[in-house]
């Protein structure tokens, strides 16, 4: 009994059935029942999943593009980890809106995607580890791209791939099997699905139009409530109180000599991780992708610059890159992938640094939009002088103290 109430205090109000609640404003749903466990890829035959499916989807390749610039990047993706086994259905997936083939090719809607999920031995300690292996389920499924992060979503659905699904419950029915079938943990997974009006092009004649862009906003904010609580329980570590610091290796699939370094100042720049996410993860799973990195001798302590990070990185770059400073923009920062939330850069002419959320669509103080800024910083290349930063990096004390930190 005291394990659930701990639980339950670190997880917050119950939102599991937030969107039942709101159907006043998402419209009349339809539901799925997916087979059972023994059975749970039946059907998806023709349908690949594995690292060889990650892709990048670009303009014209595309049969639906979700979230994103064109949305405002309106949606949403989360993982809410569930107290009550009542609360969940596993095998039940819910959708508000249109599907896939009700929307017109090459149309932009906004999505939100609200996975629940439940475990007796799952907790609010699971949810990034969980949350990551719901992305890369994601990653790794045919035909689909994922990039932005939680509550900055773009997903994308090829025209290659479109005709192999017979709806989003498909693509449900994929991430289900391959979170339950990776993590023994989990007993129970739901998904509820909001397709949002077209921003761009438009649904199919007889269709539900799609939940209004405002609906979905709600739902994120809600959503995001619940986030800051998961924040606030990790926030309370400093890097002087651990020896080991976690890293993370996913997006290799994209950029082959970039890893992640995270430490407790230090949330990752998709902001899907935080290091006691990532340390439970290693735990789970001590041969997937996130590593231990030993932090070793503190050579700066403004920069967050440690021996123990120069040597993995040195190993984990292909041998390209000699120094990972966690907390500077200016001087050897981060290698970036592209799934930053937002990005840092130096501005020569008053000498300090800008930030720009990639949520913003006017030109930054350099004269690029964050479009332009993201291509140049990713790829796994270390820039000196740009930076890829999360909003839950933000709110760290420590944060770009090596430039100078908050005033």
């Amino acid at each position: 009994m005291a394990e659930r109430e701990i639980k339950f205090k670190h997880a917050g109000p119950s939102l599991a059935f937030l969107e039942k609640e709101m159907e006043d404003k998402l419209g009349v749903p339809r539901t799925w029942q997916l087979p059972d466990l023994e059975h749970a890829y039946d059907g998806l035959e023709e349908i690949g999943q594995g690292p060889e499916y990650f892709s990048h989807i670009r303009k014209g390749e595309y049969f639906l593009d979700l979230g994103g610039p064109k949305t405002g990047y309106t949606g949403y993706y989360f993982t809410d980890i569930c107290d009550d086994p009542d609360e969940v259905v596993d095998g039940k997936v819910t959708l508000y809106g249109p599907d896939i083939h009700e929307i017109l090719p090459e149309s932009t809607v906004p999505l939100g995607l609200h996975w629940k999920l439940y475990g007796r031995d799952v907790s609010h300690l699971h949810a990034e580890y969980l949350g990551r292996q719901v992305m890369t389920a994601c990653m790794t499924t045919e035909g689909w791209m994922i990039s932005g992060a939680a509550f900055d979503p773009w997903i994308r659905l090829s025209k290659k791939a479109a005709p192999k699904y017979k709806g989003f419950y498909q693509f449900a029915q994929l991430l289900r099997a391959y979170g339950r079938t990776t993590s023994p943990l989990l007993e129970k997974v739901e998904m509820v699905i909001v397709v949002g009006a077209p921003v761009v092009g438009g649904v199919v004649e007889s269709a539900p139009s799609g939940v209004p862009k405002e609906a979905i906003t709600e739902i994120s904010g809600k959503l995001r409530k619940r986030q800051e609580i998961y924040d606030a329980w990790s926030k309370e570590m400093q890097d002087a109180d651990v020896e080991i610091f976690y890293g993370c290796t996913l997006c290799k699939m994209i950029a082959p000599n970039h890893a992640c370094v995270v430490a407790p100042s230090n949330v990752p720049f998709c902001g899907f991780a935080s290091w006691s996410g990532m340390k439970t993860t290693y735990e789970v799973e001590p041969g997937g992708y996130i590593f231990a990195c030993p932090r070793g001798e503190l050579i700066d302590k403004d920069m967050s610059w440690y021996k123990g990070v120069d040597e993995e990185i040195w190993e984990r770059s292909n041998h390209k890159y000699h120094h990972f400073f966690l907390n500077s923009t200016i001087l050897y920062p981060a290698t970036n992938c592209g799934c930053f939330e937002a990005a840092s850069f130096y501005i020569p002419e008053v000498d300090g640094i800008g930030i720009v959320n990639r949520r913003y669509t006017g030109e930054t103080p350099l004269g690029i939009p964050f479009s332009t800024l993201a291509g140049f910083m990713s790829g796994g290349e270390q820039n000196h002088g740009f930076k890829g930063l999360s909003v839950r990096n933000m709110m760290m004390r420590d944060l770009l103290r090596g430039d100078g930190g908050w005033n």
